[in-house]
């Protein structure tokens, strides 16, 4: 709430004038607007409730899904937001013998969301953070073991730079290693929270699919407290390929064992 503010001073200028409007037309005419401005204060109240349940009630800022035993021995870890970072501390906690590296993807030029204009004004960065842009992040191939986006992703809005962005997180991750990232979706329970602003959102199939074209093997792991949903993709083979090597493997042990082969031929005498 504190980084949309002008959006909720909107919403009550327009509650000011519908209810002056409704004072000034006919009866029936008034009797409808002045329903439609209670309509409109009773979708914001669900939604600030909402909202304080998510952010400030919920178990959302203990990272819960790191807790999953594939998530053991993580000794390098590359975290990357916005440049309102609401999450390296929490992770300095969680694994506090990880080497932590911080990096911060705003662009204001591709990056136009007004909020994190609001929350990079209000907050410092946390020490150590590298300025990165979504096309190169500068880190060796292979240099850690897991990365983390935290609820700041989907301000990436160009399809083309989220993937190749993700190709970056595949690109520095060890073979094994894993990308974790928490987002909103545009989904029924955040049109509930979040109103018309849960388009701001990506579908989890846009998601699922980004990971995919990046090379991971995208998997959903999860929502936490009903609104954020959790996604965790290893870096490693794609469920197609592997599909595939265990149908090659298939095929081979068909081939030895076969009655024409040489083990084929001692099988069939023994």
């Amino acid at each position: 709430m504190r980084f949309s503010r002008h959006y909720y001073v909107l919403v009550g200028v327009i509650f000011i004038v519908l209810s002056v409007l409704a004072t000034v037309l006919p009866e029936t005419a008034g009797n409808f607007v002045n329903l439609l401005a209670w309509l409109l204060v009773v979708a914001i109240s669900g939604s600030l409730l909402a909202t304080m349940w998510v952010y400030d009630v919920s178990n959302l800022y203990t990272m819960p899904w790191l807790n999953h035993d594939s998530f053991a021995g993580i000794y390098s870890i590359l975290n990357v937001h916005a440049g309102y970072d609401e999450s390296s501390a929490i992770l300095k906690q969680k694994f506090p013998h990880a080497r932590l590296v911080i990096a911060d993807f705003y662009n204001p030029e591709k990056h136009t969301e007004r909020s994190i204009r609001i929350a990079r004004q209000a907050y410092k960065p946390y020490p150590g953070t590298l300025p990165i842009s979504t096309s190169q992040v500068p880190l060796a191939d292979g240099n850690v073991d897991l990365v983390c986006g935290f609820l700041w992703m989907h301000e990436i809005r160009d399809e083309v730079e989220r993937i190749e962005f993700l190709k970056e997180m595949y690109r520095v991750l060890h073979s094994g290693g894993r990308a974790a990232v928490t987002e909103h979706l545009r989904n029924l329970p955040n049109f509930v929270v979040y109103n018309l602003g849960f388009l701001h959102f990506l579908p989890k199939r846009k998601w699922l699919a980004a990971f995919a074209a990046a090379g991971f093997y995208g998997r959903e792991a999860g929502e936490n407290n009903g609104i954020c949903n959790y996604f965790y993709s290893p870096k490693g083979m794609t469920i197609h390929i592997q599909v595939i090597v265990w149908l090659l493997v298939v095929l081979a042990l068909v081939h030895i064992f076969s009655p024409g082969t040489l083990i084929g031929k001692v099988s069939c005498k023994a």
